[in-house]
């Protein structure tokens, strides 16, 4: 994925991309840190799970992140590429990677059942899941690599208003319509079984889209009320939609293609690009050093990250995490810190060698 895969040192013009995919590589150990609460509903005391609702609302925004920036990188680059050249730049830093470490996941987190199964039926069973949770983000990025050249032929011809008619139609088709549906339980309109647009394939336009929004002060401010709203309104949205089956918060909420928090990620994407990045670096070069450091290892972050969690919660390490007696305050940041420099400490570690650089590219 470029937004993930690309090099720490970007050109001078791109140093924002290394802010937002920094931010939205923290967020998404941030948020299976703050999970652990979120999923213990009338488990853990009520204040603490309203902690963990609260950070883990602001963290939903670090897949809409990833994948806004790859639509603006992707699409907004006006590079022309054969296929060739695309797919020869691309396909084997997803896929070794990818595959990789969904064998990884396989052999030391998979459960009882899936053990039991040979290893050819283990693997093969890849194509029909993903090995672990998060590695969906593999399937849906090779996916929209797929349309990516159609899209740049599309968004290079295309004017602003026929974009902004394409991204409303998404908006009201694939974002409000299932939501609204789920949350008030309205019936299905019939006329989106024909006319369907992909959510993510649209979010992914939308970054591009975004990427040429002039930053003026009232873009600012309209950003900072996106990603301040949208933060409070799915921390507070949260508790008041429950799922019959479970008895839980639904998920809807908290969904990558729910339009609260896709109003969240659109205002820290627009705030984060406008910060003044170039001044901030010769100012606090330390800071922006870390920034690329994380933002260079992001991929190999996102792909090990939940083997700790897993580790820790698993009982099969000497540590091990009880949320049922942990305080969120201190556990959550020990958790995300902690994570987060050994991902990157094992990134580096694997960059030393040149097969380790095909693990952690």
């Amino acid at each position: 994925m470029t937004s993930l895969l690309s090099p720490p040192v970007l050109p001078k013009r791109l140093l924002h991309a290394d802010v937002i995919r920094a931010w939205a590589t923290l967020a998404v150990v941030l948020l299976h840190a703050s999970v652990l609460y979120v999923d213990r509903w009338q488990q853990v005391p009520i204040s603490w799970w309203w902690i963990g609702n609260i950070v883990h609302s602001l963290s939903r925004c670090a897949v809409p992140l990833f994948i806004l920036l790859s639509g603006a990188l992707l699409l907004g680059n006006g590079k022309v590429e054969s296929l060739g050249t695309f797919w020869r730049k691309r396909l084997g830093k997803l896929l070794i990677p990818g595959g990789l470490w969904s064998i990884v996941y396989l052999c030391f987190c998979q459960s009882p059942e899936t053990a039991a199964l040979p290893w050819f039926q283990q693997v093969l069973g890849l194509l029909a899941k993903p090995a672990y949770g998060h590695l969906w983000f593999l399937y849906m990025i090779l996916g929209l690599y797929m349309v990516t050249p159609v899209l740049r032929v599309a968004v290079r011809y295309a004017d602003r208003a026929t974009l902004r008619y394409y991204l409303i139609l998404w908006f009201i088709l694939c974002q409000m319509l299932p939501f609204l549906t789920a949350v008030l339980k309205l019936p299905t309109v019939y006329l989106t079984n024909f006319f369907n647009i992909n959510g993510l394939a649209g979010m992914f336009i939308l970054g591009y889209f975004l990427d040429t929004l002039p930053l003026t002060p009232h873009l600012r401010r309209w950003a900072a009320g996106l990603a301040i709203g949208g933060w409070v309104s799915v921390a507070v949205a949260t508790p008041l939609v429950i799922n019959p089956l479970t008895g839980n918060p639904s998920t809807v909420i908290y969904d990558a293609t729910s339009p609260l928090t896709l109003g969240l990620s659109i205002g820290i994407y627009l705030l984060l690009k406008s910060l003044p990045n170039h001044q901030l670096s010769q100012q606090y070069p330390w800071l922006y050093r870390a920034i690329g450091g994380i933002s260079g290892a992001s991929f190999t972050i996102y792909l090990a990250h939940m083997l700790p969690f897993y580790g820790l919660q698993s009982g099969r390490w000497p540590l091990w995490i009880d949320t049922l007696t942990m305080n969120p305050l201190w556990l959550i940041p020990v958790l995300t810190i902690g994570n987060l420099l050994a991902c990157w400490g094992l990134h580096q570690l694997l960059r030393r060698s040149s097969i380790g650089r095909w693990i952690a590219p």
